[in-house]
């Protein structure tokens, strides 16, 4: 920064938090040195601008994937620290798996929060927020701000802090999607008339 220029001043604020941003390393944000090692072998120099917002709101995470129910049984018996599933197999893991509930969970991430409710997941997620203590922190990522996502906000959150990054992608208010159902002897011409 320049010697005569505000710190205060809208394009010093911007210059420092620019070198801010820049400066910021997985081990700045308290990311543990073995898998501040893995990121660099991974070639991940820094993080992104969303790790770098939600990296300090959230430490840590344990990730387990591509397993079977009974599995996934058998790991939750071990009573884990932290569950990271789809909503469905969460419900299913509610209704199914004994001994399993989430009475002592402190802290519920919802990535992809506007896709999950836009595969009509809301029935599922409605019945997981019924059943979580009400103390806890919850992490909703999204690309996009959709209604539901708003509304799911409301309704799961209190005392929301918000993260964005971008609104770049903010989802159009006037934009209409529609579909229409082509029978499949008229497919390719219907999709060459659509690159024209």
């Amino acid at each position: 920064m320049a010697a005569d220029e505000e710190p205060d001043s809208p394009s010093g604020a911007l210059q420092t938090a620019a070198e801010e941003e820049e400066t910021k390393t997985f081990k700045d944000l308290g990311v543990t040195d073995v898998l501040c090692e893995a990121c660099d072998q991974l070639g991940w120099a820094k993080p992104t601008k969303i790790q770098i917002e939600a990296i300090p709101l959230a430490l840590q995470a344990v990730i387990v994937g591509g397993i079977d129910s009974m599995s996934q049984s058998l790991a939750l018996a071990k009573k884990p620290h932290i569950v990271i599933a789809t909503p469905g197999r969460l419900i299913d893991h509610l209704e199914n798996t004994k001994g399993f509930n989430l009475r002592a969970l402190k802290y519920l991430v919802m990535d992809e929060a506007d896709r999950i409710l836009n595969m009509d997941f809301e029935t599922e997620v409605d019945k997981i927020l019924k059943v979580i203590p009400r103390d806890r922190k919850t992490f909703l990522f999204s690309a996009t701000m959709t209604k539901k996502v708003q509304k799911l906000q409301r309704a799961a959150l209190k005392n929301p802090v918000k993260c964005a990054v971008s609104s770049k992608y903010q989802t159009v208010e006037k934009l209409q999607q529609y579909y229409l159902f082509i029978p499949s002897k008229f497919k390719s011409k219907r999709l060459g008339s659509l690159n024209k």
